[in-house]
Parts: structure tokens; C-alpha cells; sequence
């Protein structure tokens, strides 16, 4: 189940839907008779010869559709009254879409100072459009003093996006005893633009009491009233005020009005799920505008609708309506209106993975939002998501600190609420489903269910998901009491019968499946009723899983599928994944056929959807079965039925899936493509993948695809390698790109043994292990003390003496797992392993391969390492080592030394990150960094050995000088501190002012950095570490480097001790520059300092070689000093050379003379 529906609803739906319509100026009511009262209490009207003709015809320029228009200009032009005339001349030509010309016309009768006070808002509304608005208030200085200035003021300053200076000239109208509706109207709508909503309420009913039945007015401000009930929440209230208004404006025959009211009830079906209904008032609502030609109307509308399509997936339609609208509201420029739409463009960019459309959008919208905070918070938020998508935790926690204090700035209860919400779900995506409470539990106590039932909902329900994925099933039981209670007090059918069905979820976890049942009953009544087919193959696929419970198979089978087809019609891929799941499952025992075609097809649905699921805006929590696990039960069905090949190509499929896709969504984003084309891209993808679109349209998607693909890779190159890794490579292709000398081995393990794989270029074995996953565990454990605890989670630093190798233990790992497996493998030979979770952070190389009971298991000078035997290597999957390994070399680029930042042992501190990395959000994280006091003999070591390098030491050591070197570097080497806090790893460079790059290298900021480089080391603590994700493996640096179009990396598996490393990497690069392979040279290096400094694997065995294993070509430095002291001695004997051939030419010339 996922969480985003609801609350997307509600989100776009406040923003676009009820509080839009309010700030459309006096174009929306008719021409009645407008009263004012200056501070005298005299009542001023317009004084034409024909009051009602004036009234009849604005009515008519307003409400109704005019064919003849020279014929109705004609009976304007009929007024004797010059003002009458002139201001329906302008208002009429507005309509027509004259801006400029009916601006000019206003304009002319400002130094009269007309008492018609709509007058005031039409002049203002066109300066804004035209684009003279700077000269509109310049004229101000001009016009004398009163009332009529000040009003005129007040709404100028509203559309420079000033509310407070709005307010308080607004505010000396009222001291002024300047009382009009008008005047509480926009006061009013002025501090909505601040959040203060119960102000708003106040000065709204200030203005109904000065209005009657018959005034054409009144609608417009009930509207108002229903919006900011809707702002704040109050759901039921706020359709009360909607109905009442749409049936005032039925009854005056108030056509824009009628318009805005049906606009307002569409978006609350919409939001209980009556979305054909919401269309079609929509689309009844948009030909009555366009039959008024009021542009403000449409604008309105095409947002609106975009809201509602966007509601089913129909992500391209939702985004051209909204264009629509953004055009129009373009046109009219209205800033306000243009920072929502550019926050919904931006989401169905980033729903469709185009990121630096969204990002441009969102920040558009920020530009557009002004002083507007609900445009701010809006934008912010959206940013914040763009850069959760893209893996830059710590700006995405940036971006929404900064929405969460404005939303508290402007005590904006719902607005805090939502950002809290984001805050969580962001957490839960992290993997930290305790912090992601903390900040629902915030929610939960800001608001009130009274005042805004239908968030309190999504809260509790959000609240009760997570207590359950915690096993805190009395607490998940509380809350989800309380959201039945609460969605049964509003009628919110929608999220009652959601609730009911996810509970029942919740009752099938603990076992209790009698009530399980009774909660399924009632929730199916509900979902038939109403027609919630989403809803309904839910509650399908949770019946079967009943029925499975109690051995029912044939009606579980039923259910299941039943969910299937239910959950295809309804595209809710997520649940046809689970219920195709399901149906494999089921069948297995009796039907294998079956169950081979059911695991097979939703393995090609997973992946098939992939794109969009991995990139969707909304940070979704699910408590739907992993997608490891479809892989994982048809491996284990292959094997048992010893189709050791099948079982071998799903699980490379497994391993390689996220990483392959993410290679080429953000190597596409980071490109040099023109954007509009990745984009369509993106679209193209979505649309094919999506279902929506019949044979003949995907077929035409497709082809437009391949032409895109094709124009990519041929302006890139290097776009070949990434469009390719979609796909990962069966066993014949990986068989066909491995050298004679490689044999690639992987490993598949469950509960009761270990399946191993050995692939080479010729031949392909697989053997069974009978040694279970805890048993594993157990034996990795007893090696040293660091695999015993979650030792690599915490801050506790790691020395020789808590690392206490334990020789016997890495002998006995070795014996009962890798001995017969490697037994048949020549010495020498290149060993690439692609390691289960179980081993990820095991060095193969530092286990025992011989081992007498006599010996000491802590003294290691006896012993031999495996690494004495294979160069070994490491990768996620055989697929990505094969892409690394093809990919283009970069055979003239520098080598980049970085090394010795400026670090004082001061504190450092994690502001935004700490809310990331700690559990307690509120908490400030603080860290001790101390001097690498060996850091730079290491950089100036290697800068000895190699050419055509940069080096950055010290304070040069910047983040900011990192990226601009690192793009066309062939090495990357980082001698510097690297930390990791609850998973999250962090390369730490020389501290600057910069405000972009602060020192702090990110895994979202090293994707972005457009390498191709040869390789990539990380000399530093724990570099390898972070996440593991259970199909991606380790999701850290070397994930992220590989992204970023590194082709292979070093990395550490533990703290390492700065001397010693520094003697380390010189070895190595020795070795490199000596022609070595990356493999052999690391083997090599550590050969070495086993046996001329320490043979304790502690110091040794902590950097691991991930990636391409091929040699770097480069010049040395002694060969060059070579070559120049060769090439100085040919001058010097040539000098001497002509030096005797001139002394010889001398001598003969004398000869000649005497």
C-alpha cells in the first residue's frame, strides 16, 4: 500500500484546486451596483443617465457569450457617461484579450480619480499583465491623497507579492472607516498569503454581513470561505461554503461564479475518488469559460484537470493541461498562480525522472512565489524531493528545514503537518523507520482531527503502518482504530475502507485471521459500493493470503488472481507484483509449469515498471513484499528442479537490476543531451511502460525511443555502455567476455545451504554447500571481533588490537567453504567475487589456506593468506564487472592526487546532516576530525611515481577543486577522512566558505561529477561501507563512483591506520606503474607488506579492488627523468661532435692561406 495518493490529493488540491480562484480579480463577479462610503458616510455611485443599462451590459461582458461584438461595442459606445463608456470599453477588450490597449484606456481615467471601485482592480490587474505595473506605481505620486490612493496601493502591493505592505494599507482603509465588502475581501485574501487563515475567516464575515441575497457578490466571498476552511483543513466546512456558493451564484445567474463553485465541488470529488464525476464537471466548467472567454477561468481549470489526471497516472495528459494553464496564467501574468503550476510541472517531471526539468520548474516556482509563503513551501518541498530522488540526502534535508520553518513561521498547522510527513516518509526511505515515527508523532500532535480530519487520517495510518513494520502491533492497533473513528465521523468512504483493508493486512501478520476477515467483509461492501477497484484487488490479494494460511490453496489461488487482474486494470503495479508473487508461490507444488511462466512474468513486470517505481516523486513506504523476493523463490525453484543455469541467470538478474537503470537515468540527466530530448525520453519510457496506451501507440513509442537511443549514443559515445545495462547479461555473454585467465564466482544462499557458481570463458559449475546462511554467520563472526557486532554502524574506532584476526576462524571459513571450490583453480589466476550480503564486507584474500593446531591463531607470521595464491577482485555482479570491463579506457587524461586536508582537531560540525544521520531529529551531530599526519608524505610518494598529475594538498584539498579536476582525471586518488554514521558515508575534505560545495563529498554529489576514470582510490577509513540494500549490495562510494563513470575503485572495509596506509599505496602504485594489472598490483603490494612490515591483515587486507582489473597505461617519472638525462648527453656529444668538426674546418682554412 502506498501512502502518496491521499496525500497528493490534498496537497495539489489546496494549491491549485480551493485557494486558487480567490485571487482572480473583479473579472469573476457581475456588473452590479458597487456602494462605497468615505470616511463622511457618504453613499457614491456611479451617476450615469442609465444606471441599469451600465449594469446590464458589464453583467453581459461578464456572464455571457457574446457572437456580435462590433454590435456590442456599439451599444457601449451608446453610454453618455464618459467614464461608464470608457471602463466598459477597456473590461470588454480585457475579454477580448486586448491587455495593452484596454490598459491604455484605464489608465486615462486614473488622474480623475473614479469612485467605481472595481475600476481600481481591473487597472491594477492589466498594469501586471502588461508589464506596467513599476509605472502604475509611479503614477501614485500624482493622484491626491485619499481613500481611492491607498486602495489602489494596497492592491498594487499585493501583486508585487507584497501581503504585507497589502495589509497594512488595507489596514488604514479600515481605520479610515473606509467599510466596504471589497475591503474586508482582500484584506482578507491578503492574509491567507500569509497563512493566517482564522483572520481571513473574520474579515470574510465582516464581508458577507455587508451583502444581501440579490448581491451579485456574495457568491464570490462564501467561495472564499469554503477555501479557507479547505486550507485549514476543515473539509466539511469548506464543502458547505462550496455548495452554498454554487447555489448562490445558480439563483443571481453569476456565471464565473458558478464556474468557480463547480470547479470547487470537482476537486472535492476528486478527492473521495469520484474522479469521472470531478472530470465532468471540469470539462463543463471549461466550455462555460471559454464561453465568457475568461482566461483567468481556463487557466484555472487546465490546472485542475491536470490535478485530476494526475490522480490515475496519466502523467503526460496531466502535464500538457498544465501547461495549458501555465501558458495562459503567462500570459496574464499572474506570478502567484505560476509558482503552484511550476510545482505541479516539476512533479510529473520528477514522476517521470527527469530531474533537471523538475528542478528548474521547482526553483521557477520559487522565483515565482515571491512573498507568497504557500508558494515557498510548496517549491522547497519539491526541491527537497528532487534531491531525495537523486540520493543528495543532505541537501533534500536542507530544502525541507527551510519549508518547515516557514510553515511555523506563518503558523500554518497544515503546511507544518505536510512537511513533517515528507520529513518521515523521507526517513522511512533510509531505512529509518524509528526516526520516520518521530516525525509522524510530530505531526500527530500539531494537529487537530477536528479542524483537519482528513490529514489526521493519512497520519494515523501512516503511524499504524510503521508500528506494524516494527512488530508494535498494539500501538499499530491504537492507530488504526483511530483513523476508522475519524473516517467514519467525516464520511471519508475513500480512506475508511483503505484503513480497514490495510488493517486486515496488519491482523494477518499477528496471526488473528478471524478478524482479518471481519475488517475484509466490511471494507469489500464498501469498495464495491463505491467502486474502488484499487481497493478491491487489495483486498483480493489479502483474502488469498488467508485462504494460503489455512491451507485453502484452491480459493487462495482464486483471490490471487482475482487480485491480478483487478490490479492490471487499475495499473496499481505494486499489488499485481505481490499477487503474480503469490500465484508462483501457490503453484509451485502442484503445477511447476505454471509456476515457472507465474515467477517469470512478474520478474518481467518488475522490471519492465522499474524506471518510474524507482524514480516516482513521493518518497512511498510499502509493506509489500520486497522485489528480491520474486527473484529469490524462482532461483530457489531452478535449483530445486537442478536448472543450475536459470538459476544462475536470475540471480545475476537480481544483483544487477537497480544498478543497471540507475546508470542510465543518471548518466542521461548529467549528459551533455539537449534536455527537451531526455525529457521525451523519459516520457517515451513512461508511456511504453505504463499500460495506458493501446499496440499501435506503444509500437510508436517504441520506435521514437530507438531513434532517441540511437541519437544519444551517437553524439556520446559513451551513452552506449549506459543504454545497454538495462539489461543484465545472460551466462553465454558473460562467458564470452571473460579472458582465459578470469573465472567469476558467486554465491546464493538460504537457510539451509550455500549454492555457489564458478563461470569462466569455456566452462560453467555449480555446487551445493550445506552450510546455511546462520551457520555462515557464525563462522564470519568468530574471525574478528568487528563481524560480531554492528561495530561498522557505530563511531568506535577500530586499531590493530579490538581487530584481533583470528587465524583458526579464517582457516575453518576457508576449509568448509572455499577449499574444494577453489581447489581446481591454477594459482595466478584472476578471481572476481560477486559476493551475497552475508560476505560483503569480508576481505576472501585474508583467509588461512593452511593451518596447524600447533600454531597460534594471533600469530601471523606463519601463516598463508589466500592472497598469496589468486589476485582477487570484486564486483556486484557479473554483468557490471563485464560493462566496466568494456567501457571506453581513458588512455590520456591526469591523475588527480588529492590528499592532507586542512583539518584542525576543532570540531566539526553536521548541521543539516545531523537530522539525516541521528536518531533524534532535533539532535546536533558533532565529530572530532584530527590531523592525517601522514596524508601528505603519501600524496608527495605517489606524486614521485607518476605523471601528468595534479595535486591538491591542504587547503587546496576543496570540494570545490575536487569537481572541477575530477571529470577526465584516468586516477582518482583521495588520501582524507571519510566517516559513516547510520550508514550514510561521507568523504571530508578542507573546509571553504563555499555555500554549494561545503567539504562534505556525498554519494548524490559523486554521481553527478561525470567521470571517466580508469580508477578511483579511497584511501581513507571505512570507504566501502554504508547501506546494504539486500539485491544492491553495499550502497555506498563505490555505487556511486561506478554511477558517476568510474570503471573501478579501491575502498576500505575498516578503520586503517594513517602510516601505515601511506607506506601501503606507495607499494601499490609502484607495482602499477610497473605495468601490473590493478588486481596484481594490489596483490602484490600486499605480498609485500606482509612480509616487510606487518603479516597482521589488519593493516593489509582492509583495501579491496572493486571493478575493472585492467592495467593503467602511463608514463612514470623516472622515465622521464631517463629520457631527459638521455636526451641532455645527445646534446652534450653533439655539442662536442660539432665542436671538433668546427675546430678541424679551422685548421684546413689556415692550411689553405699559408
Amino acid at each position: 500500500m502506498s501512502f502518496n495518493h491521499h496525500l497528493k490529493i490534498i496537497l495539489l488540491s489546496i494549491l491549485i484546486g480551493a485557494a486558487g480562484l480567490a485571487n482572480l480579480s473583479s473579472s469573476y463577479e457581475a456588473g452590479n451596483k458597487t456602494h462605497l462610503q468615505n470616511s463622511k458616510n457618504q453613499n457614491f455611485v456611479i451617476e450615469g443617465e442609465n444606471q441599469s443599462r451600465f449594469d446590464e451590459l458589464e453583467y453581459s461582458i461578464r456572464n455571457k457569450k457574446i457572437d456580435d461584438k462590433s454590435s456590442f461595442e456599439n451599444e457601449i459606445l451608446k453610454l453618455s457617461n464618459e467614464f461608464e463608456k470608457e471602463y466598459l470599453l477597456a473590461i470588454f477588450k480585457k475579454r477580448s484579450g486586448e491587455f495593452q490597449e484596454s490598459y491604455n484606456i484605464l489608465l486615462k481615467l486614473l488622474p480623475s480619480t473614479p469612485i467605481y471601485i472595481r475600476y481600481y482592480e481591473e487597472l491594477v490587474e492589466l498594469a501586471n499583465i502588461t508589464d506596467n505595473l513599476n509605472r502604475l506605481k509611479q503614477k501614485l505620486n500624482e493622484l491626491v491623497n485619499n481613500n481611492y490612493k491607498l486602495y489602489l496601493k494596497g492592491i498594487i502591493s499585493y501583486k508585487e507579492g507584497s501581503y504585507e505592505n497589502a495589509i497594512k494599507d488595507f489596514q488604514k482603509l479600515i481605520k479610515d472607516d473606509f467599510l466596504t465588502k471589497e475591503v474586508y475581501y482582500w484584506l482578507a485574501y491578503f492574509n491567507r498569503g500569509i497563512g493566517n487563515y482564522q483572520k481571513g475567516l473574520d474579515l470574510l464575515n465582516k464581508a458577507s454581513r455587508l451583502t444581501d441575497a440579490t448581491d451579485l457578490y456574495a457568491p464570490r466571498i462564501t467561495l472564499e470561505i469554503g477555501s479557507l476552511y479547505y486550507l485549514s483543513g476543515n473539509y466539511e466546512e469548506a464543502y458547505k461554503y462550496y455548495k452554498k456558493g454554487y447555489d448562490e451564484a445558480l439563483e443571481l445567474k453569476n456565471l464565473p461564479s458558478e464556474i468557480r463553485g463547480l470547479t470547487d465541488l470537482a476537486i472535492i470529488k476528486d478527492e473521495t475518488g469520484d474522479v469521472e464525476a470531478a472530470r465532468k464537471n471540469l470539462l463543463e466548467a471549461i466550455e462555460k469559460a471559454k464561453t465568457i472567454e475568461n482566461l483567468e477561468l481556463l487557466a484555472h481549470l487546465y490546472s485542475e484537470i491536470g490535478v485530476s489526471y494526475s490522480f490515475t497516472n496519466e502523467l503526460i495528459k496531466a502535464r500538457d493541461y498544465y501547461s495549458k494553464s501555465f501558458n495562459l496564467y503567462s500570459k496574464l501574468n499572474n506570478r502567484e498562480r505560476l509558482s503552484y503550476l511550476s510545482s505541479n510541472i516539476a512533479s510529473i517531471y520528477l514522476q517521470t525522472a527527469s530531474y533537471k526539468e523538475a528542478l528548474r520548474h521547482y526553483n521557477d516556482g520559487l522565483n515565482y512565489a515571491g512573498e507568497n509563503v504557500l508558494g515557498q513551501i510548496l517549491n522547497l518541498t519539491g526541491i527537497a524531493d528532487v534531491y531525495t530522488n537523486m540520493a543528495n540526502y543532505s541537501k533534500s534535508l536542507e530544502y525541507y528545514n527551510k519549508a518547515r520553518d516557514l510553515a511555523k513561521s506563518i503558523n500554518d498547522i497544515s503546511s507544518v503537518a505536510k512537511v513533517e510527513i515528507g520529513l518521515g516518509s523521507l526517513y522511512y526511505n533510509i531505512n529509518s523507520p524509528k526516526s520516520s515515527l518521530n516525525f509522524f508523532y510530530n505531526a500527530d500532535k500539531i494537529i487537530k482531527p477536528g479542524d483537519m480530519p482528513f490529514l489526521a487520517a493519512d497520519i494515523y495510518l501512516k503511524i499504524a503502518t510503521v508500528e506494524t513494520s516494527l512488530k508494535n502491533y498494539k500501538t499499530a492497533e491504537e492507530y488504526f482504530n483511530k483513523g476508522l473513528k475519524i473516517t467514519e465521523a467525516t464520511g471519508d468512504i475513500y480512506y475508511n475502507t483503505l484503513t480497514r483493508t490495510e488493517f486486515a493486512n496488519a491482523s494477518i501478520e499477528q496471526g488473528k485471521l478471524s478478524k482479518a476477515e471481519s475488517l475484509l467483509d466490511e471494507a469489500v461492501k464498501m469498495a464495491r459500493e463505491y467502486d474502488f477497484k484499487q481497493l478491491i484487488g487489495l483486498q483480493e490479494l489479502y483474502f488469498g493470503k488467508i485462504n494460503n494460511i489455512e491451507g485453502g490453496y484452491e480459493k487462495a489461488l482464486k483471490h490471487f488472481k482475482k487480485a491480478y487482474n483487478f490490479s492490471s486494470v487499475t495499473n496499481d503495479f505494486n499489488n499485481q507484483i505481490e499477487a503474480g508473487f503469490f500465484i508462483a508461490k501457490t503453484e509451485v507444488k502442484n503445477n511447476p509449469v505454471e509456476a515457472e511462466k507465474w515467477f517469470k512474468s512478474t520478474i518481467e513486470l518488475i522490471e519492465r515498471i522499474s524506471n518510474p517505481l524507482v524514480s516516482n516523486s513521493e518518497v512511498q513506504i510499502s509493506h509489500f513484499a520486497a522485489f528480491n523476493e520474486v527473484y529469490k523463490s524462482l532461483i530457489n525453484f531452478y535449483l530445486s528442479n537442478n536448472k543450475t543455469k536459470e538459476a544462475y541467470n536470475y540471480l545475476e538478474r537480481s544483483r544487477s537490476r537497480n544498478t543497471l537503470q540507475n546508470l542510465v537515468n543518471l548518466k542521461l540527466i548529467n549528459s551533455n543531451i539537449d534536455e527537451r530530448k531526455i525529457t521525451r525520453y523519459a516520457d517515451l519510457k513512461w508511456m511504453i511502460e505504463s499500460k495506458l496506451y493501446d499496440d499501435e501507440d506503444v509500437n510508436k513509442f517504441t520506435g521514437e525511443l530507438d531513434t532517441l537511443e540511437k541519437e544519444f549514443t551517437t553524439k556520446n559515445k559513451n551513452l552506449v555502455r549506459i543504454m545497454d545495462q538495462n539489461q543484465a547479461l545472460n551466462l553465454q555473454n558473460i562467458q564470452n567476455n571473460l579472458e582465459g585467465d578470469e573465472t567469476v564466482i558467486s554465491f546464493f544462499i538460504t537457510d539451509d545451504y550455500i549454492q555457489s557458481f564458478l563461470v569462466d570463458s569455456s566452462n560453467f559449475k555449480s555446487e551445493r554447500i550445506y552450510t546455511g546462511r546462520d551457520e555462515l554467520i557464525s563462522l564470519i563472526k568468530e574471525i574478528t571481533p568487528l563481524y560480531k557486532s554492528i561495530i561498522t554502524r557505530d563511531e568506535l574506532f577500530i586499531n590493530q588490537d579490538l581487530f584481533a584476526f583470528n587465524a583458526r576462524s579464517a582457516g575453518k571459513l576457508y576449509e568448509i567453504i572455499f577449499k574444494d571450490l577453489l581447489k581446481n583453480i591454477p594459482d595466478g589466476r584472476k578471481i572476481i567475487f560477486s559476493l551475497p550480503n552475508e560476505l560483503l564486507i569480508v576481505p576472501i584474500e585474508f583467509l588461512v589456506t593452511d593451518w596447524d593446531d600447533d600454531q597460534s591463531q594471533y600469530y601471523y607470521a606463519d601463516k598463508t593468506f589466500l592472497i598469496e595464491k589468486y589476485p582477487i577482485s570484486y564486483t556486484p555482479s557479473a554483468s557490471i564487472y563485464i560493462r566496466q570491463k568494456k567501457s571506453e579506457r581513458n588512455t590520456g587524461g591526469k591523475i588527480l592526487l588529492v590528499g592532507d586536508p586542512d583539518i584542525t582537531n576543532k570540531e566539526f560540525t553536521l548541521s543539516y546532516r545531523s537530522g539525516l544521520l541521528e536518531d533524534g531529529a532535533s539532535s546536533m551531530r558533532n565529530i572530532k576530525l584530527f590531523p592525517l599526519e601522514f596524508s601528505k608524505d603519501e600524496i608527495i610518494s605517489i606524486d614521485a611515481l607518476v605523471n601528468n598529475d595534479v595535486v591538491l594538498l591542504s587547503k587546496d584539498a576543496t570540494e570545490t577543486n575536487l569537481k572541477k579536476n575530477a571529470p577526465g582525471s584516468k586516477i582518482i586518488h583521495l588520501s582524507t577522512h571519510s566517516f559513516l554514521y547510520k550508514d550514510q558515508p561521507l568523504i571530508i575534505l578542507s573546509p571553504t566558505d563555499d555555500r554549494i560545495n561545503d567539504g562534505f563529498l556525498e554519494m548524490g554529489e559523486i554521481v553527478q561529477m561525470n567521470l571517466n576514470t580508469e580508477l578511483v582510490v579511497l584511501s581513507s577509513c571505512r570507504s566501502g561501507l554504508g547501506k546494504i540494500d539486500e539485491a544492491e549490495g553495499i550502497l555506498g562510494m563505490q555505487k556511486s563512483f561506478y554511477e558517476a563513470g568510474a570503471n573501478s575503485i579501491i575502498v576500505s572495509l575498516w578503520d586503517v591506520n594513517d602510516k601505515y596506509t601511506a607506506i601501503f599505496m606507495k607499494i601499490f602504485y609502484k607495482h602499477l606503474t610497473g605495468g601490473e594489472n590493478k588486481t596484481e598490483a594490489l596483490r602484490l603490494a600486499k605480498i609485500e607488506f606482509i612480509k616487510n612490515y606487518s603479516p597482521n591483515p589488519y593493516y593489509w587486507s582492509a583495501f579491496i579492488l572493486a571493478g575493472d582489473v585492467s592495467k593503467i597505461q602511463f608514463t612514470s617519472k623516472q622515465s622521464d627523468m631517463y629520457y631527459y638525462i638521455l636526451g641532455v648527453f645527445i646534446l652534450i656529444a653533439a655539442g662536442l661532435i660539432l665542436k671538433q668538426r668546427y675546430k678541424l674546418y679551422r685548421q684546413s682554412q689556415s692550411l689553405k692561406i699559408t
